[in-house]
């Protein structure tokens, strides 16, 4: 419980520092993108005043001789050179009646398109954007004429805003990405753990439960009046058929097993008087049986009665030798529903998911394996689903297991359908 306690931990402090380092990223770009917004404000600003200056000192003309005092003013006026030094800042320069009269760093290739073809929606769509950004800066060209200087941010400016989150999203994808494929060869390496494993207990089982059964008969057949050997004997080979059935159970969890076309209700109410029979007094345990009778599904009688076994288990477990135990099987129309429910210590909702990891335990004794086997057995064996329906920290609780009727097509039902 402390490694998952602790995981759970690092889990939470690991997201926290990277909610903080987005959240400082985030801000150090917002600050660079202010900063960048003000300086194109000032910048237009400038370029403002320096088209009024133009407006306002551009020499008139008539003659070619003042048209050539015009042009030697173009080379040489710093408030020219000024105003062409924008190369980035999208500008339309309108009368105050909003018709275009100048523009600047749009797209060229799209304005020369729709000259040729005599429409302006272009630069009509371009100015309606521009006015959403900002206010307008107003040149005084004379004290008759007003224009009106619209812009928008420049295309580095919105690159800088977009980029952090671009950055984020694809270093997000990475690691998502990266954290499944090791998700996954974490748990293929943990399902060969797991097979080989079960595969070696059920062989090192097998060689001293066949010398046992031979041992076994010898008891049976010996020359004893009292009848003593023969009764020790029924014992033992009860015990021993119960190891052989434990032996089993671990050679079909090494192995693909079979699934048979078989009454559902038949294994469990097995398992449950099984169960019954070993509780202590003080614990009243109930099976109820909901719809229509048999309750046939594919399943592995060896391998879903283990889980019907861990689950009781784990619910006398849970209440200290008193307490009820309720086990409801409903039939229904395309699923059946498996309901174990006890009236035991609970558990808060934290834990609901972390009682299937192999290893936890709340237990002094045990290896914390019988849920994580049960879990495996319902999901990856009978492709069906087993979780904690609902619990309460002194109440109880209740596991839930489903089972898909046409569960032939392979595929797991992924809803959890809450059944009042």
């Amino acid at each position: 419980m402390d490694l998952y306690l602790s995981k759970s931990w690092w889990k939470i402090l690991l997201m926290i520092a990277g909610f903080a380092i987005i959240a400082a990223s985030l801000y150090y770009n917002n600050q660079l993108a202010k900063n960048l917004a003000d300086e194109e404000q000032k910048k237009m600003e400038i370029y403002a005043g320096a088209l009024s200056d133009i407006g306002k000192s551009a020499p008139k003309f008539s003659t070619p001789k003042d048209a050539q005092a015009f042009e030697r003013w173009h080379d040489t006026s710093l408030e020219l050179a000024i105003s062409s030094n924008n190369t980035t800042i999208p500008v339309i320069v309108t009368t105050s009646d909003h018709k275009i009269i100048l523009h600047n760093n749009l797209d060229k290739s799209k304005i020369e398109r729709q000259k040729e073809l005599g429409d302006s929606t272009y630069l009509k769509n371009e100015l309606a954007n521009m006015m959403s950004y900002h206010e307008p800066l107003e040149l005084s060209i004379s004290e008759d004429v007003k224009q009106l200087v619209w812009y928008r941010e420049s295309y580095l400016l919105r690159q800088l805003r977009w980029y952090p989150y671009i950055q984020l999203m694809s270093i997000f994808a990475f690691l998502s990405f990266g954290y499944w494929a090791f998700s996954s060869a974490r748990k293929a390496e943990q399902n060969k753990v797991w097979l080989g494993m079960a595969k070696e207990t059920a062989h090192q089982l097998g060689t001293p439960l066949t010398s046992l059964l031979g041992w076994v008969e010898l008891l049976k057949i010996s020359e004893d009046p009292s009848g003593t050997m023969a009764m020790i004997g029924e014992g033992v080979e009860k015990d021993i058929k119960r190891l052989n059935l434990i032996s089993d159970r671990f050679s079909k969890i090494g192995s693909e097993p079979k699934l048979e076309e078989m009454d559902l209700a038949g294994i469990v109410k097995d398992n449950f008087d099984y169960i019954a029979k070993i509780a202590p007094k003080k614990v009243t345990m109930n099976y109820e049986h909901e719809g229509p009778s048999p309750a046939m599904v594919k399943v592995s009688p060896t391998l879903f009665g283990w889980v019907i076994e861990n689950l009781l288990k784990n619910a006398l477990d849970a209440m200290d030798g008193k307490g009820n135990i309720n086990l409801l099987l409903r039939n229904l129309n395309d699923q059946i529903i498996i309901d174990v429910s006890d009236t035991g210590k609970g558990m808060p909702k934290s834990r609901f998911k972390t009682v299937f990891e192999p290893g936890f335990s709340t237990k002094k004794r045990g290896w914390g394996l019988g849920l994580s086997l049960s879990k495996r057995i319902v999901e990856y064996f009978h492709k069906g689903q087993i979780f904690v329906h609902q619990s309460s920290v002194g109440k109880g609780t209740t596991f839930r297991i489903i089972f898909d009727k046409n569960i032939a097509s392979g595929e797991v039902n992924k809803k959890q359908q809450q059944i009042a």
